[in-house]
């Protein structure tokens, strides 16, 4: 795709990048970047002007049809959980392009929220559940190429090191900002080379501040840091994706809050985030319920199709309701959302409203662990099918 010209209008109290949907009816900076990284990994100094100057789009892959297509079916939301009398359930129909829709059935990415789950008002010094919700997409975001059989082969180097060979289309662009994501899934669409602070050379070759290779048919978290983001896992993970919006969103979205919004005690980042952000000692907050790598989510008892929002807007509620929201990043944001730059064009103007009157119905869910993915129980709706 050939590049995209962000509109940037005024609102009361920030900017936002239009054609981004990032709009936050003057709460605050919808299109706000994060200094994104790891405690392994360099910061990023900016903090996200809000403003897309010139965005990169990406060649993602089409919108699958099969089990994301279903997942609109009915609600608006993914098909609903048939729990077998032990409450189990189990997959939905079809099978899915890991490229498409990536990592494992069983990724805290992919659960979707259980029966058990337990819920608390969110409880911190920065992040106000009424301060308003935007979303990243053309900047400071994470471009998404799929590469062919017949793209060239490219080295990714970090420093002087090898990180990868891929092959690599030769469209594929970072992120304009200084964080300069770039994520490429290879062609046998297993791998993909994540980028920070990537950098396309003279002869093709790329070279990143931070580089590293996630299994995109595994769970997408780590026990440590692994990934270029500050939460240590993948930073695929979560992106909203082209087609999504129209289609269900079927798994678990990023999102990114203020540094002094995550409490460090008694540990900085909770399961599944393994890392936080360089300086949290400082820079993190003493106080509440919300942690690097804590699951939000909107309580079963909410209506969110009886509250009048857009198409776009309901597949974010039910997203929200169903499978949640993780904390991945830090952002100069009360809260953001991701989607690749390709998806740039389904997130109509007006949504970043829409979102911050979500998250004033978002809480947080207490009980999510490893052993508990998403509260337990019976879960929400049919688990991510297998892949083809």
């Amino acid at each position: 795709m050939g590049t995209r010209l962000g509109v940037v209008l005024a609102v009361a109290g920030g900017l936002w990048a239009g054609g981004c949907g990032g709009e936050i009816s003057g709460r605050g900076r919808a299109d706000a970047g994060g200094a994104e990284d790891a405690a392994v990994t360099p910061e990023s100094d900016a903090a996200g002007p809000g403003a897309d100057a010139a965005s990169p789009g990406g060649d993602a892959p089409v919108a699958p049809d099969g089990p994301l297509a279903d997942a609109a079916a009915g609600d608006g939301g993914g098909p609903a959980a048939d729990a077998a009398a032990d409450g189990s359930v189990g997959p939905c129909s079809g099978t899915r392009d890991p490229a498409a829709w990536p990592f494992a059935s069983d990724s805290p990415w992919n659960m979707p929220i259980g029966s058990g789950a337990t819920y608390a008002d969110i409880d911190s010094p920065a992040l106000d559940p009424q301060g308003g919700a935007g979303i990243n997409c053309t900047s400071w975001s994470l471009p998404v190429y799929v590469a062919s059989a017949t793209d060239p082969l490219r080295t990714i180097y970090q420093g002087g090191d090898v990180c990868a060979q891929f092959r690599v289309p030769d469209a594929a662009t970072p992120d304009p900002q200084s964080d300069g994501h770039l994520l490429v899934i290879d062609d046998t669409r297993t791998w993909v080379a994540e980028m920070w602070q990537g950098v396309r050379l003279a002869g093709g070759d790329l070279t990143a501040s931070a580089c590293v290779q996630n299994d995109i048919r595994g769970p997408g978290v780590y026990d440590s840091w692994h990934g270029v983001r500050a939460y240590g896992g993948s930073a695929l993970a979560g992106l909203v994706r082209v087609g999504e919006v129209a289609a269900g969103i079927p798994h678990a979205l990023a999102a990114a809050t203020s540094r002094a919004a995550m409490n460090r005690n008694p540990s900085p980042f909770v399961w599944p985030a393994s890392s936080a952000d360089n300086g949290w000692e400082t820079t993190y907050g003493t106080s509440g319920n919300v942690h690097m790598g804590t699951l939000l989510a909107i309580p079963p008892e909410v209506d969110v199709g009886a509250r009048g929002l857009s198409a776009a807007g309901l597949a974010f509620g039910r997203a929200l309701q169903d499978y949640g929201a993780y904390i991945v990043d830090a952002a100069d944001a009360n809260l953001a959302f991701y989607a690749e730059p390709a998806a740039d064009g389904e997130l109509p103007g007006g949504l970043g409203g829409e979102l911050g009157d979500l998250l004033a119905l978002v809480k947080v869910v207490t009980n999510n662990s490893a052993t508990s993915v998403g509260g337990g129980g019976t879960p929400r709706r049919c688990l991510a099918p297998p892949f083809e």
